[in-house]
C-alpha cells in the first residue's frame, strides 16, 4: 500500500515529463484502478487456498486495503471521471457478490454511491486536518462494512470492531505517509524554484541565466539558424535612490521595473526571458531572432520607454528611472557561451560611460535624441 502511495504521489506531484503532464489525471485514475485490480486479484487467490478460516482472514486483509485505496483516490483525484470509475468499481463488486435484482442490492449501491460523492466533495476538508480525515473515513468504512456484513453474516460484533479498527489504523498510516510525501514534494518544488528565481523580483536569477545561455549556445553550435541575442540592462543612478530614500524604495524600483519589463518582452514576437543578473542589472535573452539591427533598436528603445514612463513617489518626491542597455547577438566565431554575454556587458558599460540612459547596439552607441 505504501509503495502504491509512493508511485501515486510521484505521478501527482513530481513527474515532469510532458506526456505525463498532459494526461496526468488519466494516468492517476488508471494507476488507482490497476492497484485495486491487483488487490482484488490477491483477495480472490487467497480465497482459493488454505482453510476456510484462513481464506476469510486473508480475504479481509485485502478488502480492507481496497476500501482505504478507494477512499483516498476520491480525496486526491478531484475529477468526475474518478467518481464515475469509483462508482463503477463499487457496482461491479456488488454485482459479483449479490447476483440478481435484490432490492437490498439497490439500496446498498445507492448508499455507497452517495458516500463516494460526499467523500470527493469533502476532499479539501478531509485533507486539512487529521481528525477530519478520520471522521469522514470512519463513516465511509462503516457503511462499507455494513454492506459487506450481508455477505459474511457469520462475523460477530467483536470481529466487526476489529475490522473497523484495522481500517482506521490503515487509513491513518496511509494519510500520514501521503502527507509526508506531499510535504517533501512541496519542499522540493520550493527549493527548485529558489534555485531558478530571484526572491525579490520573481524573475529568473543568474544561475538560471547561465544554464539557459549555455543550452542555447550548444543548440546554436548544432544548428546555426538557432540565433539569439542578449540585452543587458542597468538601472541608472540606482545607488542614489538607495542612499536617498532607503533600501525599501530601491526594492520597490527593482520589483516594478522587472514587472513591467517582463510584461513588455512577453508581448514581443520572439520567445524572451528576463533575468536579474546583478544588484540593479537585468538581462534579456531573445530567441529565434532575425539579423535586423533596426528590430533590435526598436526593442531596446521600447524597453527604455517602458521604464522611463514609470513614476515613483518617495517621501513626497517624484522619482523617475532610466536604463542603460548593451546588446549583441551570438556569432559563429564565439568559442564559449559566455563570449556573447561579455560583449553585451561591455556594451552596457559603454552606454553608461556615454552619459547613461543610452543604448549601445552591437558596439555602436545610438544617438540619444531619437530615444
Amino acid at each position: 500500500m505504501l509503495g502504491g502511495i509512493s508511485v501515486f504521489t510521484w505521478l501527482k506531484d513530481e513527474a515532469k515529463l510532458p506526456w505525463i503532464r498532459r494526461h496526468r489525471t488519466l494516468l492517476l485514475i488508471l494507476s488507482g484502478c490497476l492497484f485495486l485490480a491487483f488487490l482484488h486479484l490477491e483477495a480472490w487467490v487467497n480465497t482459493q487456498i488454505g482453510t476456510s478460516h484462513e481464506r476469510l482472514g486473508l480475504h479481509w486483509t485485502y478488502l480492507n486495503v481496497e476500501i482505504v485505496v478507494l477512499f483516498n483516490l476520491l480525496l486526491l483525484i478531484r475529477s468526475k471521471w474518478q467518481l464515475l470509475v469509483g462508482g463503477s468499481i463499487v457496482g461491479l463488486w456488488l454485482w459479483s457478490k449479490w447476483p440478481g435484482h435484490d432490492s437490498l442490492n439497490g439500496v446498498a449501491l445507492a448508499g455507497l454511491l452517495v458516500l463516494l460523492v460526499i467523500s470527493q466533495l469533502c476532499g479539501d476538508w478531509a485533507w486539512r486536518k487529521r481528525w477530519h480525515n478520520t471522521l469522514l473515513f470512519t463513516g465511509f468504512a462503516g457503511f462499507a462494512l455494513a454492506v459487506a456484513n450481508q455477505f459474511y453474516p457469520t462475523q460477530d460484533g467483536l470481529s466487526w470492531a476489529r475490522q473497523i479498527g484495522a481500517l482506521i489504523i490503515l487509513e491513518i498510516a496511509a494519510f500520514e505517509y501521503n502527507r509526508i510525501l506531499h510535504h517533501h514534494a512541496v519542499l522540493t518544488h520550493i527549493f527548485a524554484h529558489e534555485a531558478k528565481y530571484d526572491p525579490l523580483t520573481g524573475v529568473r536569477n543568474f544561475g538560471a541565466f547561465s544554464r539557459d545561455l549555455e543550452r542555447l549556445f550548444q543548440q546554436f553550435q548544432t544548428d546555426a539558424t538557432q540565433k539569439y541575442a542578449i540585452y543587458t540592462l542597468d538601472i541608472d543612478h540606482f545607488k542614489r535612490i538607495n542612499d536617498t530614500y532607503g533600501h525599501l524604495a530601491g526594492n520597490q524600483v527593482l520589483q516594478t521595473v522587472s514587472q513591467h519589463l517582463n510584461q513588455y518582452i512577453s508581448d514581443l514576437p520572439y520567445p524572451a526571458r528576463l533575468y536579474r543578473t546583478g544588484g540593479e542589472e537585468f538581462t534579456v535573452i531573445l530567441n529565434a531572432i532575425t539579423a535586423s539591427a533596426n528590430e533590435a533598436e526598436l526593442i531596446s528603445r521600447g524597453m527604455q520607454t517602458v521604464v522611463a514612463t514609470l513614476d515613483f513617489h518617495f517621501e513626497q518626491a517624484q522619482v523617475n528611472a532610466t536604463i542603460s542597455i548593451g546588446e549583441d547577438r551570438v556569432l559563429a566565431a564565439d568559442i564559449s557561451y559566455l563570449d556573447l554575454y561579455k560583449r553585451a556587458d561591455h556594451f552596457l558599460y559603454t552606454s553608461k560611460e556615454n552619459g547613461r540612459n543610452a543604448i549601445t547596439l552591437r558596439g555602436k552607441t545610438l544617438p540619444r535624441e531619437s530615444a
